[in-house]
């Protein structure tokens, strides 16, 4: 794996990281998106009153 620059997550298919003080949060929100879509990760993010950064 390499290193991305400001970046805030990496997926590659079978590896998933993340790096930064909320990272956690958003490798969360996105392995809901990945794994049960990006309507139930949005209502996630509201719910937890998350400004998840994701376009």
């Amino acid at each position: 794996m390499r290193i991305e620059g400001k970046r805030l997550l990496v997926d590659n298919g079978a590896i998933v990281a993340a790096g930064g003080v909320t990272a956690g949060g958003d490798l969360s929100l996105h392995l809901v998106e990945r794994l049960a879509g990006r309507e139930l990760a949005l209502a996630t993010a509201r719910h937890m009153d998350y400004d998840w950064g994701q376009p």
